[in-house]
Order: structure tokens, then C-alpha cells, then sequence
């Protein structure tokens, strides 16, 4: 199989067998975004593959983007590395790094993400950098029906002028549906200091604390 897409500057290229022994091969390009989805800038580039491996599909995929802008939100530069087995998709692994995210007038040095596991059962951990405070947030998180939920096992907040705050009561669960983020309790601690947040948002009221 060889296959060559073309819709202005955008570009997929597939490549390999696609018989009883599954193997493709594919190079994306994507320098028009705005053609593929209205509002989005920049460039695209990536690089994958789907594989039979005993009896099952086991994909890869890496991407690398710039000058990325969406409504307010700006990315100088992107990194993204995907792979899964169909068969044990709470193996699946994925990687995404942000450098210089700006969302409105405020700028993000760095967000790395980690995910392992599928849309139903997951585990995440995040670190995001700006020129105040270094967030480190870990969880596991259920997705069913049209409800999400989080459960914090660690979120630490180091802040500039004062210090490093850790989460004191975890873990702590949180639900989100369409209708918003349902009534949770966090609480913070640094030393002999404590700060408890009790707290919820919806979509017509905004943010309850």
C-alpha cells in the first residue's frame, strides 16, 4: 500500500502491508491547519506506525508542532509521543510537552503531561511551570458515562513568596459532568500552616467557594 493525501499544504502519506501481516507506516504534515479546523494556526509535523503484534493492532505516533494559536491560547513549541496496544489499552502510554503556553497575558514556561491507561481508567501526572509558582499535580482518574472523575493522590503548589504547599487531606476526589465540577474539599500544608479550599463550579453560576 501506498498512499499519498494532499488538501493544500496539508499532507499524509501511508506507506507498507496491510494483508494478514499488518504493517503501515505514515508521515503527517500539516502546514494549514485552518482548512482542517477553523481558528487553529501553526505547523504540524509526525511520524507512526500501526503494527500487528500477536493478533493485535499496536500503534505509535510522535509530533512535533510550532507556533501553535487558538483563540487565546498561543504555543511556541510542541512534543508528542503516543503508543498503544489495542488488546491492553491500560498500557497505553502518551507524553505531551508545552514550551512558552500563553493563555491570554499570562506565560507558561513549561507543561509536561504523562498519561498512561485509556479514556476509562487512567493515570495522569502533570508539572507546569510559570513565573510564579511550579505545579505538580498526580492522579488517577474513571471516565463513565458523561461523568469524569479525578482522585488527587498528590498536588504540591511551589510558590515564589511562599514556599511549597502540599496536599494534606489526599486523596481527594473530584467529580466533573456536563453541568460542571461537583462540591469538593482540598486541603494544603506547609509546616504548621494549613489553607482548606471547599469549593465548586458550574456553568451558570461560575466558581462557589
Amino acid at each position: 500500500v501506498d498512499l499519498d493525501i494532499r488538501s493544500g499544504k496539508n499532507q499524509l502519506k501511508l506507506s507498507g502491508a496491510s494483508d494478514n501481516n499488518l504493517n503501515l507506516q505514515f508521515d503527517l504534515e500539516v502546514l494549514e491547519p485552518g482548512s482542517l479546523w477553523p481558528g487553529l494556526e501553526g505547523q504540524w509535523r509526525g511520524q507512526g506506525s500501526v503494527k500487528q503484534i500477536n493478533g493485535s493492532p499496536v500503534g505509535t505516533l510522535v509530533l512535533q508542532g510550532n507556533d501553535v494559536t487558538y483563540g487565546n491560547f498561543h504555543i511556541e513549541s510542541y512534543q508528542g509521543s503516543f503508543s498503544c496496544d489495542a488488546n491492553d489499552t491500560q498500557k497505553c502510554k502518551a507524553r505531551v510537552k508545552l514550551t512558552n503556553l500563553k493563555v491570554d497575558d499570562e506565560v507558561f514556561p513549561s507543561l509536561l503531561i504523562n498519561w498512561m491507561g485509556d479514556l476509562k481508567n487512567h493515570w495522569v501526572k502533570a508539572d507546569l511551570v510559570s513565573s510564579t509558582v511550579r505545579a505538580n499535580v498526580e492522579f488517577n482518574g474513571e471516565c463513565y458515562s458523561d461523568t469524569w472523575k479525578f482522585r488527587f493522590d498528590s498536588a504540591s503548589f511551589d510558590l515564589e513568596n511562599s514556599g511549597t504547599w502540599r496536599l494534606n487531606n489526599h486523596p481527594v476526589d473530584v467529580l466533573v459532568d456536563h453541568r460542571g465540577i461537583k462540591p469538593f474539599k482540598a486541603c494544603w500544608a506547609q509546616e504548621d500552616s494549613k489553607v482548606c479550599v471547599d469549593a465548586s463550579w458550574s456553568a451558570g453560576q461560575g466558581w462557589k467557594a
